[in-house]
């Protein structure tokens, strides 16, 4: 399978999808998130992302959309499976394996948090723990997560109690169990 690794090296092909395109982006790079937080690119690129009629899609590399031309940016990521992107202004996310709908668009702001958590942000920036396919593991109530330096399963969250005060405590990020 031919792939997009060093694609902007080599002009004359830089230039040919120039030529059919509005604009390109850089490849799309898939990233194993390790658990100590550090990546591993897990393959080379083999699609690109290409701008047509004001909105981006992922072509392979016989110009064959792969991923149809709907979504708001041409910059996204792919961490553990999961393409994060943004459409009519809102994020979600696509299973790369099967570019089924892993996330529906409907999130401020999407990311991967830990493994298979991901991090997702209401209209008012309330932020929830949520597994692909919608698993949600707690409810948008909570202003923020740090993660544990030593354990990176386990972070420090910030949210509001019962009467609007903060409080914080520990929270077991593959679960959403309040550890305190």
């Amino acid at each position: 399978m031919e792939t997009f690794n060093n694609f902007f090296e080599n002009p004359a092909w830089v230039h040919e999808f120039e030529i059919l395109y509005e604009d390109i982006s850089e490849p799309l790079k898939e990233y194993w998130v390790n658990g100590d937080g550090s990546l591993t690119l897990l393959n080379e690129p083999t699609l690109l992302g290409v701008r047509r009629n004001g909105k981006w899609g992922w072509v392979n590399t016989k110009k064959e959309f792969v991923i149809p031309p709907e979504y708001d940016s041409g910059w996204v990521l792919c961490y553990n499976g999961i393409i994060i992107m943004q459409k009519n202004g809102y994020f979600g996310g696509l299973y790369r394996s099967t570019l089924a709908t892993a996330f529906g668009f409907k999130y401020s702001y999407l990311s991967c948090f830990y493994n298979q958590t991901f991090l997702a942000h209401d209209k008012n920036n309330m932020q929830a723990l949520v597994k692909p396919g919608e698993i949600f593991l707690t409810r948008f109530k909570y202003l923020g997560f740090l993660e544990f330096k030593k354990r990176k399963d386990i972070a420090t969250y910030e949210r509001l109690d019962f009467w609007g005060r903060k409080k914080t405590g520990i929270i077991h990020v593959e679960t959403g169990s309040e550890l305190s």
